[in-house]
């Protein structure tokens, strides 16, 4: 009597078919990891920028009211009195959402000076449509000719907010999301606290 060798047709339609199913979720498993990379990617990438962002406000806008000279005006008379101050404006571009814009000073320079040239120490930041800008020239919270600060087609800034806490602190908020995928947002909110404020 002869040995049967191999398999059945039945058998080998049942592991081709678990093979099959087996092929689907590695590869719904693989799409599906290789989008959640991608949106974890982009979610840093927003953070990362928002930090940058909120990092360089915090720089900027603590040392509002510094005045390299103001020892030597508490004892020398002849010195004028400094020409910056630690009290910010705080405003809005037209159509954007109030407290959204800061203007301020502070001597960069450290010659005592309000410089209005290269590098102007009227400082300031805003939102408008959507971008962060830095105030160029000395310009008002309404007026054009700012510059932006974040590439626009990557992020899109949703809120920008200043609140001055008795001249001594300020607490910024910032939210952006993905220029590409609105569903990805993030805030950050940071106080800033103002070295050079009159107590």
């Amino acid at each position: 009597m002869l040995k049967k060798c191999g398999f059945t047709l039945i058998e080998i339609m049942i592991s081709l078919s678990l093979s099959g199913v087996a092929v689907l979720a590695t590869t719904s498993l693989l799409a599906s990891t290789t989008t959640s990379l991608y949106k974890l990617d982009q979610v840093s990438r927003l953070q990362a920028e928002l930090n940058t962002l909120a990092s360089v406000l915090y720089e900027d806008i603590r040392n509002m009211g510094y005045d390299a000279l103001a020892l030597q005006r508490l004892t020398d008379t002849s010195l004028a009195s400094s020409p910056f101050s630690s009290r910010a404006e705080v405003a809005a571009f037209t159509g954007e959402a109030s407290l959204s814009c800061i203007l301020f000073t502070h001597d960069i320079n450290q010659d005592g000076q309000l410089n209005t040239h290269s590098p102007n120490e009227r400082r300031g930041y805003r939102l408008r449509n959507g971008a962060l800008e830095v105030r160029i020239g000395g310009r008002g919270c309404r007026e054009a000719g700012w510059q932006d600060l974040n590439a626009s087609d990557f992020i899109h800034i949703t809120q920008l907010h200043f609140d001055v806490h008795r001249n001594r602190s300020i607490v910024i908020s910032l939210s952006a999301k993905l220029a590409q995928d609105d569903t990805i947002q993030r805030t950050i909110t940071i106080e800033v606290p103002i070295k050079n404020a009159h107590i």
